[in-house]
């Protein structure tokens, strides 16, 4: 499927529309400044010995970037001879393997689904996207371009090159919300800790020793802050499995899953660019297991934002709401419990801001009673009807005896009602019709007592005692 198939497919805002054009320009432009595989000469490549990617060695390994090089790019290549997607492990012999495809960067469509569905940046002002070991700048560009003055992009990337690159594409574009900083991560705590979100490609693998990835880690878990979304790729928990790590990834964080978001951004659940998007993770910070107290961590507006919080969002609501009407009630009533609200004088706070309660209940703004009425046992049904909505707007709540006598006065009173007003209504019906009949037969001399249609279907019928309108249906 082509980019023209693509866009047509998916809907896309003006901004974001813009911003992917531009994008894919700055990708062009790249090509023609970077080596073919996109490693600068003076990087250092670790390949892993343990863990995830363990089986990529400098042999039966190609760094193809997927933000410069698409899927038609590369069948493209391996057709021109340019590229080979085997290696012969025994030179001049059959004996060949697929080759390991490696990327540092992520592609455009992945850059996009992140910025428009896992973390949509144009819904909220004030953003810091950090892009930890930047490279060429791909995400940090993509976050630039669709969240425009919403967002502030930092990049931190420990080669020089890379970064006298990101600055040159900056300055030939005109992006001038990003921040670059050539420096090791762990040397950058005061930036770290004010990242609202955090990208990482398996930044450590290939380029840290197993302890200076375990330092690493430590330390971001030490200096995010709270409410802090991290987006990677691949997942955390593969990533570390093999690192010994002082915490567990389950419990520092709490992975969502994305599929049902790369279907809607996609259309589709097939296919590579369904496939790459799934390989994105998105783990906001776990809650504490308690709810939240005043030592409890709060999520930060920007996680509660997200499509995928919003059960979370509205059960911390409630529970803030609970613990004011606590701390209320607590500044109100004192330490002693047995204290009621009547006997505690209570001082306006100056300091406090005036608070609005919105009613949607006449009876309570005007103060209004139930509507019928009896006195000294006249009606006694609706006594304990008066009795029982009284106490309701007296705020006295009724015992579960008051509440089934008033269901079943209600009830009585219902069937009382409606049964009597039918009843009525087909008495004189059929006292109509009978007056009607008598003086039929009065005008032509008949006596017999009429009969209703009902009367003469129970008193007559065939032999068989089959009533004469039931016949059987003939069987073909």
């Amino acid at each position: 499927m082509d980019d023209d198939e693509k866009r047509q497919r998916r809907s896309q805002p003006k901004r974001t529309r813009e911003a992917m054009k531009k994008l894919k320009e700055i990708a062009e432009d790249l090509k023609q400044k970077l080596p073919f595989e996109a490693v600068m000469p003076t990087e250092r490549i670790t390949y892993p010995t343990k863990g995830y990617d363990s089986d990529c060695n400098a042999t039966n390994t190609v760094h193809i970037d997927n933000f410069l090089f698409t899927d038609d790019d590369v069948d493209k290549l391996v057709e021109e001879g340019k590229l080979s997607r085997n290696f012969c492990q025994q030179c001049g012999s059959k004996d060949t393997k697929p080759l390991n495809f490696i990327s540092h960067s992520l592609s455009p469509e992945q850059i996009e689904f992140m910025f428009t569905k896992l973390v949509p940046l144009q819904r909220r002002n004030g953003l810091v996207v950090l892009d930890i070991g930047s490279r060429m700048g791909a995400v940090l560009y993509g976050a630039a371009l669709i969240g425009a003055e919403n967002v502030t992009a930092i990049g931190i990337e420990l080669n020089e090159e890379f970064v006298q690159l990101q600055k040159t594409i900056c300055q030939q574009y005109g992006i001038s919300n990003i921040k670059l900083y050539c420096d090791n991560v762990r040397n950058q705590g005061d930036i770290v800790s004010t990242a609202d979100i955090v990208v990482m490609n398996n930044v450590f693998s290939f380029f840290m020793s197993e302890s200076e990835q375990v330092s690493c880690w430590e330390f971001l878990k030490d200096k995010l802050k709270p409410g802090c979304i991290i987006l990677h790729n691949p997942s955390l928990v593969d990533v570390t499995e093999h690192l010994p790590l002082k915490f567990t990834i389950e419990d520092w964080l709490d992975e969502k899953p994305v599929e049902d978001l790369a279907f809607e951004f996609c259309g589709t659940n097939e296919g590579s660019e369904y496939e790459d998007c799934t390989q994105m993770h998105i783990t906001p910070p776990n809650m504490p297991k308690k709810g939240l107290d005043d030592s409890g961590v709060k999520l930060s507006p920007v996680v509660l934002d997200m499509k995928f919080m919003s059960r979370t969002k509205k059960k911390l609501e409630m529970e803030e709401q609970k613990k004011k009407e606590r701390d209320e009630k607590r500044r109100l009533l004192g330490n002693d419990p047995q204290m009621s609200s009547s006997s505690v004088e209570v001082k306006p706070d100056p300091d406090a801001e005036p608070q609005l309660i919105f009613e949607r209940c006449y009876e309570k703004l005007e103060d209004l009673c139930f509507g019928r009425m009896s006195f000294k046992g006249f009606n006694p049904e609706v006594e304990k009807l008066m009795v029982y909505y009284e106490n309701i707007r007296r705020g006295i709540e009724p015992g579960e005896s008051e509440e089934e006598d008033a269901a079943d006065v209600n009830k009585a009173e219902m069937a009382n009602t409606i049964g009597g007003s039918l009843r009525k209504k087909f008495t004189k019906k059929r006292d109509r019709t009978d007056e009607v009949n008598s003086l039929r037969d009065e005008s032509t001399g008949d006596k017999t007592a009429p009969k209703r249609k009902s009367d003469e279907a129970q008193g007559s019928g065939d032999g068989d005692g089959q009533q004469p309108w039931k016949r059987s249906r003939k069987t073909f």
